[in-house]
């Protein structure tokens, strides 16, 4: 129409162009789609269809499975919220983020986002369960008591949900040193079902009966996790490192001594090995000045 000498509007062509670019999405032409609405945005950065362009684009990237190019449009769809688009946009990013790029900090501000603006209950269940997940993943157990206590108070939640909700809240206790709330919520954690969850729980409660000083509880509850958690081989070799402290608080130094040469000739965590040779060492020291 311009080569024709008729001068178009900027509205007209805002809407041409991008009518031309949708005309190849509906006859399932992705590479022309990417073209047009590519060409689209660049031209109508604050155009009409300005979203539409941005969803259909994101679109054909996530049919793709190319997350990154993906991510930027959506990027831009939840930055514009609040759209129609803006809730589904921060879902996919959260989800993006957590399951694929395993970026669990970006995860966290949009599982944040999407709990902020979601209002259905499905979806505030799993900002909620995608909040815990994340701060478990960072080991940011503050930031999660909030969709702990959420995940707790929700009916309906799922058992897994609610192990998690209830690890989180034990972790937090125990920080806090609020240690006989925290066994609550360990105990309910083991309560769950046999899980890398759990296998700590069962650590994690014997540790804090060792440090109420209740070393025959703690010794017989660091057992109770070697004979139920054999397959957590890690959180095992912590229990064992458990015994081996119980045995020197004691004055046991022959059982602490085989304790601790036990874990350095076995244990397959070299974390683990290194601190069964410190403790060793002190142990050594301390049978020495008797």
């Amino acid at each position: 129409m311009e080569a024709n000498g008729r001068a178009l509007s900027e509205t007209e062509s805002d809407s041409l162009t991008y009518t031309a670019a949708l005309l190849r999405y509906e006859q399932k032409d992705f590479a022309g789609t990417k073209n047009g609405m590519s060409a689209y945005i660049d031209k109508f950065p604050n155009g009409s269809h300005i979203l539409e362009a941005h969803f259909i684009m994101a679109s054909i990237y996530k049919s793709e499975k190319n997350t990154a190019s993906a991510i930027k449009y959506l990027t831009y769809l939840a930055s514009k919220a609040p759209n129609k688009y803006a809730t589904d946009a921060v879902l996919q990013l959260a989800r993006a983020y957590y399951f694929e790029l395993r970026d669990y900090a970006k995860a966290t501000t949009y599982y944040k986002e999407l709990d902020a603006m979601a209002t259905d209950e499905a979806l505030k269940k799993e900002a909620a369960r995608g909040l815990i997940r994340s701060a478990v993943k960072q080991s940011n157990w503050t930031d999660a008591l909030p969709a702990a206590t959420q995940i707790l108070d929700m009916t309906g939640a799922a058992s897994d949900d609610k192990m998690m909700a209830n690890f989180v809240m034990a972790k937090s206790k125990q920080l806090a040193a609020s240690l006989d709330t925290a066994i609550i919520y360990y105990t309910a954690v083991i309560a769950s079902g046999k899980s890398e969850f759990s296998a700590e729980a069962k650590y994690q409660h014997a540790k804090i009966l060792f440090e109420q000083n209740k070393l025959e509880a703690s010794e017989k509850m660091a057992f109770e996790q070697i004979k139920d958690f054999g397959s957590y081989q890690y959180w095992v070799t912590k229990s064992y490192l458990l015994l081996g402290d119980i045995y020197h608080k004691q004055l046991d130094y022959f059982n602490a001594e085989a304790t601790f040469q036990s874990i350095i000739a076995n244990a397959t965590f070299e974390d683990l090995k290194k601190e069964a040779q410190e403790k060793l060492t002190q142990v050594t020291a301390d049978k020495a000045k008797k």
